[in-house]
């Protein structure tokens, strides 16, 4: 495996491309000379990594639920760490971001290790006021967060959510209650159950949308809920993106996205209901049994 030399003295590190884009932007616009990383495995749900061997990230790789951050995840194994003055793991107080840290100090020593704490990701104010403002990881958050992660190992797929800096073990069922709150008798677009399950969930936990994605797959396997009006051909959803002004033409859309992957499943594996590929569905709505 070849590894990535450093261009900069400095790593930041980030659980999530939205994240690392934000990041980037404010570095860009203050002249900061840093690299940017960001391991986008998913911790608080689907894999818990032991290392950054390559046989162990392709295991992890696997138990993820969508692959496209797959080269993004092998890269990061390939990030020559110890070549770096100062490595700052960004985190606020959600599981996806505390496990990233967690991580780093159970595969790093703490020579060089640093963090900042950020109250609101999704506020790019945020990340203007914090980047200057790191903080050297102490003896004992070095090893509490080490404790926290070993506790943790070999808790594959099951969620997790944080309490202050402590992880805590929840279910799946949990989870499923918490998406059927928001599906009813009357058809509902998915997209729609999904963003409010992810807007109504607590700060403390950071599921993305491909775990509910995963659940209400699971949810449509157990029939309590059902999927309507499905729509198998991606040009409806063409013609709305143009009349937004998103695409100028349907051949520049194929230009941009030949394979029209605009599906809600189109990064998951097949899965067959009343005789259709839902992942080769562009959008359906769902319903409550």
């Amino acid at each position: 495996m070849t590894a990535l030399s450093p261009q900069n003295e400095i790593l930041h590190i980030t659980s999530s491309s939205f994240i690392n884009g934000c990041l980037s932007h404010v570095m860009r616009e203050t002249k900061q000379k840093c690299d940017i990383a960001t391991c986008p495995l998913n911790i608080s749900y689907c894999s818990v990594p032991e290392s950054l061997n390559i046989d162990e990230i392709e295991r992890c790789i696997k138990l993820e639920y969508v692959n496209y951050s797959n080269e993004t995840i092998r890269n990061f194994a390939k990030i020559q760490f110890d070549k770096y003055k100062k490595i700052i793991v960004w985190h606020t107080k959600d599981s996806a971001s505390l496990l990233l840290m967690y991580f780093i100090c159970h595969i790093l020593p703490n020579d060089n290790l640093y963090h900042i704490y950020v109250t609101d990701f999704w506020n790019i104010e945020n990340f203007i006021n914090s980047y200057k403002h790191y903080k050297k990881l102490t003896s004992c958050q070095y090893i509490k967060f080490q404790t926290i992660y070993s506790n943790i190992l070999e808790t594959d797929g099951i969620p997790k959510i944080a309490k202050g800096w402590q992880i805590i073990l929840t279910n799946k069922e949990r989870w499923k209650k918490h998406i059927l709150r928001y599906v009813n008798k009357q058809p509902r677009y998915l997209n729609r159950v999904i963003g409010e399950s992810i807007g109504k969930q607590p700060i403390k936990c950071s599921f993305r949308y491909d775990f509910y994605l995963a659940l209400i797959l699971e949810l449509i396997e157990e029939k309590k809920i059902i999927p309507v009006e499905m729509e198998t051909k991606p040009d409806k959803i063409i013609g709305e993106a143009m009349k937004t002004g998103h695409f100028q033409s349907v051949k520049e859309y194929k230009k941009l996205n030949p394979l029209l992957k605009v599906g809600d499943f189109c990064n998951f594996n097949k899965h067959i209901y009343n005789g259709v590929d839902l992942c080769k569905c562009y959008r359906f709505k769902l319903v409550k049994t």
